[in-house]
């Protein structure tokens, strides 16, 4: 595995026989869990406890503030989550720090703001595509504005 000179991110090498988990998680759950990259976001928040690799249960209860009218949702660890990303044909495990593990989201959410402190860059193409680049220029994920 590579870390890149952005702290927070690493990227590994290629995998060229497993299916890439892309814009979502493969969930035990009978619906799959979306991943939006969000520039609204002011966290990190996954769903899925699974995908941490590294993780700690927060001593309390806290709570975040959601995009909803007076909607809140439990956060209540937090840790390192590993995923695949697909670009290129070329597929990758990427992994992010500083996630909280927010179980009751609909959604996993990439906040564009904590990548963007760890010098990864968010380009918005076209009005529908996001383009997601760590310093050396690599393309690491990509998304397509959805709804």
């Amino acid at each position: 595995m590579q870390e890149s000179a952005s702290k927070g991110v690493q990227v590994a090498n290629t995998w060229s026989e497993e299916n890439p988990i892309i814009f979502h998680t493969q969930s035990k759950n009978i619906l799959d869990i979306l991943t939006f990259i969000d520039s609204k976001a002011t966290d990190h928040c996954f769903v899925d406890r699974s995908l941490f690799v590294f993780y700690t249960t927060l001593s309390k209860l806290y709570f975040g503030m959601s995009a909803g009218k007076d909607s809140t949702f439990d956060i209540i660890g937090k840790g390192k989550v590993e995923f695949k990303t697909s670009v290129d044909g070329k597929t990758r495990r990427v992994f992010i720090d500083g996630v909280l593990h927010t179980p009751n989201l609909r959604s996993n959410l990439i906040s564009v703001s904590q990548l963007s402190t760890k010098d990864i860059d968010v380009f918005f193409k076209g009005g529908n595509k996001a383009l997601v680049l760590i310093s050396e220029g690599e393309i690491i994920m990509t998304a397509t504005k959805f709804g």
